[in-house]
Order: structure tokens, then sequence, then C-alpha cells
């Protein structure tokens, strides 16, 4: 056994004590009557939904803080070894020292010291081709042994800032931080080359149009429309079935996965259909669901002393994730039915792909040549292309597709006041802005990207 930072053994959780504690805890809340159902009103609401679930969890989710490594069923020949040696010692304790019983203890020691050795080779041989017929993926191949061996997380180097090594992850963190938050944002530098008129042209207009894309200021259950496909109210049906279907990723900063969510009770669910359905007549999104959590990972072949190679993976709450696959799914509706979808978009579009991509470019380029035709391939990469996404231009570009009302107000908010926590290892830095760029663990953005080309 090793020891690890103490994370939850859902293995052992008792999920029966876990529904009966959260439907008790619900039961209990009464909404006060005539409050003013604004953000705050929405945020509280949500504040209130983890809190219940993290309640349950300590009382319901024992913590584990080590892990058991693999370990050698003992063979018949090695137990039959240890017994020997064991009454080796009893006749030496009985009976005092002999030449003859010292001999033969060390000879005993020896063998079981072969035999042992052959049999933690005859198990790790095993177990690596069993690894090796799983992951094909060196990276993957290399995490699975260094968990194995102890620890999953891959050795972190020091970063040197200013000829200095930082080795502890507090005095990284920073480091990290002032790169990232300057990486989040578009700099005066990088807008040299912009068209400042267009700039100013949309800023304007985004001024013009303010009251279409902000949020409105309290809930009204009346703005959604059982025959409108993208405004329809969410059903609970609706969200298990997504649940079902989702991945189990990492969760965000509260670290409520998928297998607590898909172990809540009925009640949790319906109480968080409440607040969608609320969430979607304001044209809202939650702060809550705004805030990422970063840890990073070096890339391959990099000097991983610079903070510049590293990229960081998003970690979103899962809730929020939910409602953005149930929003994904209309505006792929809306834009199909629309006809607002451009038919040579291959990324982030369902049954398109880069194979496809290929095997289209591939058949232009076969036709061309035998008609004995030339052609020119001029590939283009957008560097940061995540990162550096215009919020206004985004937003413009949502204004100028002429969506409805509340498709155009959601998809608005849900870039504004962005925020991202540093992760390295277990160490959690504060909050800073993204003043540009979408999370690349968003679900909803890929399709309104869409948008810009």
């Amino acid at each position: 056994m090793v020891a690890i930072s103490p994370t939850l053994d859902l293995t052992n959780a008792n999920w029966d004590r876990f529904k009966d504690i959260l439907d008790d805890s619900l039961s209990n809340y009464d909404e006060p009557d005539n409050i003013r159902k604004d953000k705050s009103y929405i945020d509280d609401k949500i504040t209130f939904w983890y809190r219940m679930i993290k309640e349950a969890i300590e009382l319901c989710i024992p913590l584990k803080t080590f892990r058991i490594l693999p370990y050698s069923k003992e063979t018949e020949n090695l137990k039959q070894l240890q017994y020997c040696y064991k009454q080796a010692l009893v006749l030496i304790n009985n009976h005092g020292p002999s030449q003859q019983l010292l001999e033969y203890l060390q000879n005993i020691k020896e063998r079981i010291k072969i035999e042992a050795k052959e049999l933690i080779n005859s198990t790790w041989e095993t177990l690596l081709n069993k690894i090796e017929g799983i992951y094909r993926d060196p990276g993957k191949f290399w995490k699975m042994i260094r968990r194995l061996l102890g620890s999953d997380t891959e050795p972190t180097a020091y970063i040197l800032h200013n000829n200095r090594k930082i080795i502890s992850t507090p005095d990284q963190e920073p480091i990290f931080r002032e790169y990232w938050s300057n990486i989040f944002k578009i700099n005066p530098w990088e807008n040299l080359r912009f068209d400042l008129q267009h700039e100013q042209r949309v800023i304007a207009a985004l001024h013009e149009h303010d009251d279409q894309i902000i949020p409105y200021d309290t809930v009204d259950l009346d703005r959604l429309d059982v025959e409108d496909q993208f405004i329809k109210p969410i059903q609970l049906q609706d969200i298990i079935k997504i649940i079902n279907n989702f991945k189990n990723k990492a969760p965000g900063h509260s670290r409520v996965n998928k297998i607590i969510i898909k172990h809540l009770p009925n009640s949790m669910l319906v109480f968080l259909r409440v607040i969608f359905n609320e969430t979607i007549s304001m044209g809202y999104w939650p702060d809550f669901f705004k805030k990422a959590l970063l840890p990073f990972v070096g890339k391959k072949g990099k000097d991983l002393t610079t903070v510049s190679n590293y990229r960081p993976i998003s970690l979103l709450e899962i809730p929020g994730k939910i409602l953005e696959k149930i929003i994904q799914i209309r505006f792929n509706e809306f834009l199909e039915d629309n006809l607002l979808t451009n038919n040579n978009q291959y990324g982030f579009t369902q049954g398109k792909g880069t194979q496809l991509a290929l095997t289209r470019l591939y058949e232009f380029i076969a036709v061309k040549k035998s008609l004995g035709h030339g052609c020119n391939l001029i590939s283009r990469d957008v560097s940061r292309a995540f990162d550096k996404v215009w919020h206004d231009g985004l937003k413009y570009k949502l204004l100028e597709a002429q969506l409805p009302d509340l498709p155009t107000r959601l998809p608005c908010n849900f870039l504004d006041n962005r925020v991202a926590r540093i992760k390295i290892k277990d160490f959690i830095g504060p909050e800073f802005q993204l003043q540009s760029g979408v999370p690349q663990g968003s679900i909803l953005i890929p399709i309104t990207l869409q948008l810009l080309h």
C-alpha cells in the first residue's frame, strides 16, 4: 500500500443512505414568498444544491488515503520454503544455534529470495503484456505503469523563472497564472493588424443592441414555449438521458463527478431541472458554471522547465456541462432547420470529422488530376484558436445570425465573467479573469464557433 492524496472511495459508498439524506434535506427546503427571482436567486439555489450534496458525501462516502499496488500470489513452493524457514527458527530458539542449522537457515533464506524474485518478475511480465494490449498510446501506457508503481502523476520538473529554479507548487502557481492570464486576453501588440474601424463598428453595434444580448432581470417561465424546439421546458428525462450517456470525465472545482450525479435521487434532479428552466427563461448562464479548474499537461518532447511548454485542461462543473449538452442539441437542430450550417464545416459537426474531410479532399484532387488539371493546396493553422476568441466578435456574430431572443442571450452571457484557477498537483491558486478565449472543455462553444466562419 502507498499513501495518496485523500480521494472519495466511491466503491465503498453507502448510496442508499446518500439518497435518503438528500431526500430529507430537500424536503426541508422552503422557498420564501415574494422573493425576487434574479441572478442571485439562481446562484443561491445552485449553491444550496451543491451544499446538500457535499453534506451527504461527508456522511456517506469514506475517504481513501492509500492505494493497493499489484502483488504476487504466493506459490505452493514459496509457502513450503517459508514454513521450513519458520520451523528452523523454532529449532534454534528451543535448542540453540548449530553450524548445521545456521547453514540450513541461510540456504532456505536464499531460496526464498530467488523464488520471490522470480514470482515478482513473472507477475509484472503478465501485467505488462496485459497493459500493452490495452494501451497502445505510449503516454497512456507509462501513465498506467506509474499508477501501478504508486504514483499516477508525472514527475513535475522545476520551473525556470528569472534564471531561478522554482520547485514548490505554491511558488510555481503565480508564474503559471501570470503567463496564462496574458494568454487569455487580446494584448495590444496582437491587435496591431486588426481593422480598427471594424472593431469600433462591432463594439458600437453591441452597445446599440445591448438589450438583446444581456440576460433578463428576473425569471419568467412564460418565456418558455412547449412548441419551440429551442426554448421548450427541460424535462427530467432529458437530464437522465444525458447523465447516462455522459463520459466519466474529471469534474470542476466542486469535485462532484458523474458517479455521484448518477446516484442522486430523482428529487435532486427535479430540483436541478427547475434551476435549468429558470436559467434558460432569463437567458442567464450561472456564474457557478463559469468557473474552470486548470491543471496542466506537459507537451511531448518539450522542455518542461518552461511554463509555455504546458497546455491547460479546462475542467468544468458536470451539471453545467449537462445544461450545455441540452442547449447544444437544441442549437444543432435550430441551425440545421434554418439552414444556418456550413456544408464545408467538418469540425464540431455530428457525422463529420477529419477522416471525411481528408476523403473528400483526396477525391477532389483525384478527379482534377484525371482531367489533367493541377491542384494547389493552402493549409492554414490558427494560432491559439480557442484561447484568443474575441468575445465581442462572437457576440456580434450571434446578433448577425438573427437568432431568436433567448438563443442569443444565453450564449452571449455564457462568455461573460468567466474565471479560472490554476491547479498544480494538489495546490489550487486564486481566481483570475478570462478576458478572451473559450473553455476547451466546453460542449456548447464549438457549435457557436461555427458562426465565426
